[in-house]
């Protein structure tokens, strides 16, 4: 896997990728045999991880891929992506809603209907990407993404 800041690629060969400061991965390279995959980070969904690997979750399918879900979250940009939990990573843009489980937790429901639970120490992080997220979208009131007292 590589990571593409505009059309520069900036990772060794054999390498995990690499993040320099103040910028943030806009493309990642797939390679199989034979074939490079150029992927788009707008079209990944969520990230989970899976060992030493992370599966990409994109409209298309998933992509396995040998990277530590630690170092993809310092390339992608914190205005789209947020950690849900220690093992998953979520597109702000494919969440279309935040449920309130019985048990108290949260999880969030993406465009595709795929549910991801979110950590009780993810969740106020979360709960401010949304709120900074939609100041700049629309003037819902923070209470409204999480009802208080959950």
């Amino acid at each position: 896997m590589s990571l593409m800041r505009g059309t520069r690629e900036e990772t060794a060969p054999g390498r995990e990728p690499v993040a320099l400061t103040g910028t943030h991965a806009t493309r990642i390279l797939l390679r199989t045999p034979g074939t490079i995959f150029i992927l788009n980070i707008e079209q990944i969904r969520w990230i989970g991880a899976a060992g030493a690997c992370v599966a990409l979750h994109t409209a298309e399918g998933t992509h396995e891929v040998r990277a530590g879900i630690g170092k993809l979250e310092q390339v992608l940009p914190a205005t789209q992506f947020a950690r849900i939990h220690r093992s998953a990573i979520v597109n702000l843009d494919s969440v279309s809603r935040i449920l309130t489980l019985p048990s108290g937790k949260h999880a969030l429901v993406l465009s595709d209907g795929t549910r991801l639970v979110v950590s009780r120490s993810c969740r106020d992080i979360l709960l401010r990407r949304f709120v900074s997220l939609t100041a700049t979208r629309t003037a819902a009131p923070p209470d409204a993404l999480f009802p208080s007292g959950q």
